[in-house]
């Protein structure tokens, strides 16, 4: 989201701290809870103003005027890209192994890390493994089964 800069100070913090939408503030982020970004999409939908959404809400308003519109319309964007879900997952933080995977031919880019990147490459991957396998009602050992399939050819 390119939205200009600000400061918050210490007070200020407070105050969004003590907002049960809000879920994380520094002196320069303010993270919102999943549950408001979905309410806050909803009730644009219907044509309410984004910052009558945020002071309905209970956020101090401590923004520049377009803060809210940015905001609202940068999770309209995730949500018709990725769905609602997505806000209810951690997307921020390193690039990760996964970033580097899609950028690098795999082989390569998997010798390349060290063990610690390994290791958390594979982590990664048997989760999200899990997760389809429960989403999609898949017996956990489908990958076992295709393994062996190849193989008899």
């Amino acid at each position: 989201m390119k939205t200009k800069r600000f400061t918050l100070s210490e007070g200020q913090q407070e105050e969004l701290r003590n907002c049960p939408q809000v879920k994380k503030v520094s002196d320069r982020t303010v993270q919102f809870t999943a549950d408001f970004k979905r309410l806050a999409i909803g009730e644009r939908a219907r044509g309410k103003p984004p910052r009558l959404i945020f002071s309905e809400a209970g956020i101090p308003y401590h923004f520049d005027s377009g803060y809210a519109a940015d905001c609202i319309n940068s999770w309209r964007r995730l949500a018709e890209k990725h769905g609602v879900t997505h806000f209810n997952q951690e997307n921020r933080g390193k690039a990760g192994a996964a970033t580097l995977l899609r950028h690098m031919d795999t082989k390569r880019a998997y010798k390349a890390m060290t063990d610690a990147e390994k290791i958390e490459y594979l982590e990664a991957r048997n989760e999200a493994l899990e997760y389809i396998a429960r989403h999609f009602g898949l017996p956990p050992s489908i990958h076992q089964v295709h393994s062996l399939r190849r193989r008899k050819k």
